[in-house]
C-alpha cells in the first residue's frame, strides 16, 4: 500500500499545455493591442504632418500671389484662377481671385476681392481638403 500511495503523489515539474496556451493568449492579446495603438498613432501623425504641409504650401502660394500682383501692378486682372500639384505626397492647390457673388453682403463693397486657396490630397481613408480665404482691397481704377 505504501507503494501505490507514492505513485499518486509524484511531484510534477513544468507547465501543462493549457497553462502554456493561456500564457501565449494573454501575451498575444497585449502585443496586438500595443501594435494597433502604435499604428493609430503613426497614422495620426502622418495625417497631421500632411495637413500641416498643405497649409504651408498654401501659405507659400498666397505669398507668391502677392508677388505676382506686385509685378502686374495694383490694377492687374479682375479675376484669376490657377491649379498646381506640388509636394510629396502630391497636394493639388487651387488658387482663385474673384469678386464676391451677387448674393453676398460683400457685393456692396466693389473694391473687395476674395482670394481663396484650396488644398486637396489623398490619404489611405479618403480625400482630405484644407481651405484658406483672404480678403483683398483692390481700389477701383480711376478713369482718366
Amino acid at each position: 500500500m505504501h507503494l501505490a500511495n507514492h505513485n499518486t503523489q509524484s511531484k510534477r515539474t513544468g507547465f501543462s499545455l493549457i497553462e502554456v496556451m493561456l500564457a501565449l493568449f494573454i501575451v498575444g492579446s497585449v502585443l496586438t493591442s500595443i501594435f494597433l495603438l502604435q499604428q493609430r498613432i503613426t497614422d495620426s501623425v502622418t495625417s497631421y504632418a500632411t495637413s500641416w504641409q498643405s497649409i504651408i504650401l498654401m501659405k507659400k502660394r498666397m505669398e507668391q500671389a502677392v508677388f505676382d500682383r506686385a509685378k502686374e501692378g495694383l490694377y492687374g486682372p479682375a479675376s484669376k484662377k490657377s491649379k498646381e500639384t506640388v509636394g510629396t505626397p502630391p497636394v493639388t492647390i487651387t488658387y482663385e481671385l474673384k469678386k464676391p457673388q451677387k448674393s453676398s453682403p460683400l457685393e456692396k463693397f466693389p473694391s473687395i476681392m476674395i482670394e481663396s486657396l484650396r488644398a486637396q490630397w489623398d490619404e489611405w481613408y479618403g480625400k482630405r481638403e484644407e481651405k484658406m480665404i483672404s480678403f483683398l482691397y483692390k481700389p477701383e481704377q480711376k478713369k482718366s
